[in-house]
């Protein structure tokens, strides 16, 4: 305790000060940073369902947006079919009415 005391620092004290340091570590870790950490972990897992929920629903606007794709294209395809027809059609009616009236 002389070799402290020459230097200037109070045994008893410094004893008071690690036994004080060490509570309040432990009251930090206990109450503090533990909940803290835990709160962490949870936010992060969160993130993380976030994001992979994110991936899947960009999946799935891709698919939809494929699938919509090929509706469209039905779609025109079949119009496209329906114009023939009724192009053809009405090119029949109007031949035929050139024939009745040729034949007339």
């Amino acid at each position: 305790m002389d070799a402290l005391a020459n230097l200037g620092i109070n045994g008893g004290l410094l004893l008071f000060f690690a036994v004080y340091f060490f509570l309040v570590m432990f009251v930090f870790t206990r109450w503090g940073f533990d909940p803290i950490r835990k709160i962490l972990h949870e936010r992060k897992l969160k993130i993380a369902q976030g994001l992979e929920d994110a991936r899947i629903a960009g999946e799935a606007r891709a698919n939809a947006e494929a699938q919509a794709k090929l509706v469209i294209a039905e779609a025109q395809q079949e119009a496209n079919r329906r114009v023939a027809e009724a192009v053809e059609r009405a090119e029949r009616r109007r031949r035929q009415g050139r024939c009745e009236a040729d034949g007339a």
